[in-house]
This record gives C-alpha cells, structure tokens and sequence, in this order.
C-alpha cells in the first residue's frame, strides 16, 4: 500500500473493480488518497472513479502526488465530498 493509489475496495464495489480493469489502475499499488477522493469522493459515478483511478496510474508522479495529498487535505477539512455519516 502506498500514501496515493486507487482506494482499496470494499466487496461490494465488483463493478469498480472490473471498471479498475479496463483503465489499467489495478496494476499499481492501492493507496490511502486518490485521484478520484480529491474529485468528488462520494460525488461521482463508479465509471468517474475508475476512470480518475486509470488517470493516475497512466500520469504518476511525484508532483501529482505532492497535489493530491494537498488537495486530500484541504478537502478533510472542509469535509467535501463525503455524503456518508451525515444526517
């Protein structure tokens, strides 16, 4: 596992997983962040997930990691993105 990687998956997420696929992000090391946390998180679609996902396993590198890490951040927060635990 590293700090910025696709999300590992719950079981119930088997569409992700084989979305995760066709994009490629499978290939790579899960982390706790990603691409697809620092761009809706909750907001969008499983296809917008492992679409962000495959993104970032074809533009890795240390500065779009430094970014997302940054943006992980700001978005904890100001808790954006997260439609779990709330009334």
């Amino acid at each position: 596992m590293s700090i910025v990687g696709p999300r590992p998956l719950i079981p119930n997420e088997g569409k992700v997983l084989e979305l995760r696929d066709e994009y490629g992000a499978n290939k790579i090391l899960p982390g706790i962040t990603g691409l697809a946390q620092v761009h809706g998180r909750d907001e969008i679609t499983d296809e917008n997930k492992a679409a962000y996902d495959g993104k970032y396993a074809l533009n890795m590198s240390l500065l779009l990691d430094i970014s997302i890490i940054f943006r992980t951040a700001f978005d904890v927060v100001m808790s954006r993105g997260v439609h779990e635990g709330k009334d």
